[in-house]
């Protein structure tokens, strides 16, 4: 299986495959992976579905329009792309791009600084020797040093993770120079030199040695499981995306270090369903899916039956009364029902025919007299097209005036689960705002000239676009189900936090400024 890395040129990159980036491919295509140029202008979701990495290598007086960015970041969230950003000495105002825009979809931003070092270097103080590495990760894994050539520093905005800082002696010292992110389905990663990568040159490619491995490690960690699911399950074609004869490939490449049978005939129909069980992680995956679709089955089971339950058991209630010997189900939801006082369990009658159901709904629109407890309504037609859920809620809602049936009951039955349709609003996401702090200014504020501080408020408000993109990702993970409350409650009430304490720096910042 060969994974596909489209190196854009179409946004004047500096770096390119076919001049000063050879090795790099050379080195790449050496473990499997096939490169290519990738020219579409402008950048579409569409046109990037046949490729699993996408690099920008130093876009250079060019800039991503709004449409690119969020196709861009759609790729990588929702379709498992692996995105690398390589940036230069001087960040975005000193190549006179917007790299940082789409930086900042991921929690990252690229300063427009240049690191330096006259202390630990490759005999320049633009070539730093880096050798701290904070955390373990498989992108530094086996590395002691690299070289940071004419790069800029990055800064961590949300919930991306430093891989390497500078040094202590380094200007500006103990930042981050390379940065990953795990956002949904994709992973992205941000280093602030594009020329660590570069052919013939000292604190390029192939020297120091170590960068080679780097390259090797950071393309590895970006193959996503979700790119790999789809080219196995034939959804993106396995030919050259762009054209041509596709370089060779030794078929050793397994981005999870298992080999898995290949086969030259047709893919096995699965119902268009395809499971690929590869690892222990894959396996507990698919058993969590199959957990969730039994959740969704019960939650629907147990809204018709508390649906059922609150109709007929107020006064005249609709449907006839099970036959004594009829086996009794399960006990109900507590509180799902009307019949019993609110808590207790209530033990629910076998489930009434569909027919009986939609009868006893028909029969309760537009009748001026209830029938006798037990009686089904004469002539009652059926229902057109079905009962919904929405439908049942409504109506019990509206019998409910007329009922002796406790609010908080019909409250239980507003639950909103997948395939239940628009039963119950979706959950909010309710975070406490921290209280405003006005930013005081410093001395060293003050000593900050007018363009110091034009430069920091638009470094500020980079950062709250970024921690506001962020903070309604976290919203949007808790609305689906992924992330628990408590843990929305943290990352929510950080961000918000952050945005607040920015929003108030920036606004120090703006009567500082104005005053010079």
């Amino acid at each position: 299986m060969q994974f596909h890395i489209g190196f854009d040129e179409s946004h004047k990159e500096r770096g390119k495959l076919g001049s000063n980036y050879r090795t790099l491919r050379q080195i790449l295509e050496g473990e499997g992976f096939g490169c290519w140029e990738y020219s579409s202008f402008p950048i579409t979701r569409q046109s990037l579905q046949n490729y699993d990495i996408l690099v920008f290598a130093c876009t250079d007086s060019s800039k991503y329009s709004a449409e690119e960015i969020e196709a861009v970041a759609t790729w990588v969230k929702e379709d498992g792309g692996g995105l690398l950003l390589l940036s230069h000495a001087g960040g975005d105002r000193g190549r006179r791009t917007n790299m940082t825009e789409l930086a900042t979809q991921f929690g990252m931003i690229f300063e427009n600084d240049q690191v330096l070092d006259d202390m630990n270097n490759y005999g320049i103080d633009n070539m730093p020797n880096i050798r701290a590495f904070p955390t373990p990760h498989p992108i530094v894994e086996g590395l002691t040093s690299i070289c940071y050539r004419a790069g800029c520093s990055v800064s961590i905005v949300g919930m991306s993770q430093s891989i390497a800082l500078t040094n202590p002696s380094s200007n500006p010292g103990n930042v981050t120079i390379i940065a990953a992110a795990e956002p949904g389905e994709g992973k992205a990663v941000c280093i602030g030199s594009y020329e660590i990568f570069r052919d013939e040159i000292n604190g390029g490619i192939s020297n120091p040695a170590s960068h080679a491995q780097l390259a090797k490690n950071i393309f590895a960690w970006l193959v996503t499981p979700r790119r790999v699911m789809l080219r196995e399950g034939g959804a993106v074609p396995a030919s050259n995306p762009g054209g041509g004869t596709p370089p060779a490939s030794s078929g050793s490449f397994d981005p999870y270090g298992v080999m898995k049978p290949q086969s030259g005939g047709p893919a096995a129909d699965h119902g268009g369903k395809l499971v690929q069980i590869t690892s222990i992680h894959d396996l507990f995956t698919e058993m969590q899916n199959i957990v969730k679709d039994i959740d969704v089955i019960r939650a629907r089971v147990m809204n018709v039956f508390g649906v059922v339950s609150a109709l007929d058991s107020g006064e005249g209630g609709g449907a006839a009364a099970p036959p004594a010997a009829a086996p009794a189900p399960a006990p109900a939801k507590k509180g799902a029902g009307a019949a019993g006082k609110k808590g207790e369990d209530v033990a629910a009658g076998p489930p009434p025919s569909k027919d009986d159901l939609l009868a006893m709904i028909a029969g309760m629109k537009g009748k001026k007299k209830e029938p006798e407890a037990g009686q089904r309504p004469e002539g009652a037609p059926a229902a057109p097209g079905g009962a919904s859920m929405s439908n049942l809620l409504s109506e019990l809602k509206s019998e409910a005036k007329k009922r002796d049936v406790n609010p908080d009951d019909l409250k239980a039955l507003e639950v909103s689960q997948p395939g239940l349709g628009k039963v119950a609003d979706d959950k909010e996401a309710a975070v406490i705002a921290p209280a405003p702090k006005e930013y005081e200014i410093t001395s060293t504020d003050k000593r900050k000239s007018k363009a110091d501080l034009e430069d920091e408020i638009d470094k500020l408000e980079a950062k709250i676009k970024s921690s506001e993109n962020l903070k309604a990702f976290v919203d949007k993970q808790f609305k689906d189900g992924k992330k628990s409350e408590e843990d929305h409650q943290k990352e929510a009430g950080r961000l918000l936090s952050d945005i607040e304490l920015a929003k108030s720096k920036v606004e120090a910042y703006k009567r500082l400024a104005a005053s010079k």
